[in-house]
């Protein structure tokens, strides 16, 4: 039911997340990934906005939440299309397709910015200003 979907439930949390973020796995050249990039806000809107699984209450997750589905091991979840063969499998669970860093909805050590997570670099975080859509910032987003 959640493959088709679009969903995974995380069974021990009880969240629901999007199967794959905003960006597009099958990209090949930097420049198509560039129109996925988002800033923070755009990031926080893609998740309020979305409807999928016949839910409408998707929101941004927070660094913690983010960090759960982090795993020691190394899964199927695909970056970044032509650059896979280098990055290879990122450490998340639930089979998840990334194509970037994940924005998250806590805010950063400075005024304007906010956290996000690498699952490429496990448990990587770092935080980036807000208004910028940075290569390769990307929206996963959850519900409860």
């Amino acid at each position: 039911r959640d493959e088709v979907a679009g969903v995974w439930t995380d069974s021990a949390t009880g969240l629901m997340w999007t199967k794959k973020d905003n960006g597009d796995e099958n990209v090949m050249t930097e420049k198509q990934a560039s129109q996925y990039n988002l800033t923070w806000q755009q990031a926080v809107d893609y998740c309020h906005n979305l409807r999928l699984g016949g839910h409408s209450d998707w929101r941004l997750p927070t660094l913690e939440e983010l960090h759960r589905i982090s795993s020691w091991e190394k899964h199927p979840g695909h970056c970044c299309g032509m650059y896979h063969e280098i990055l290879g499998d990122w450490y998340v669970k639930g089979n998840l397709q990334l194509t970037g860093g994940e924005w998250s909805s806590t805010l950063g050590p400075g005024s304007k910015d906010a956290w996000y997570f690498d699952f490429f670099i496990i448990g990587s975080a770092r935080s980036n200003h807000r208004n910028e859509g940075a290569a390769w910032m990307r929206a996963l987003c959850v519900r409860p």
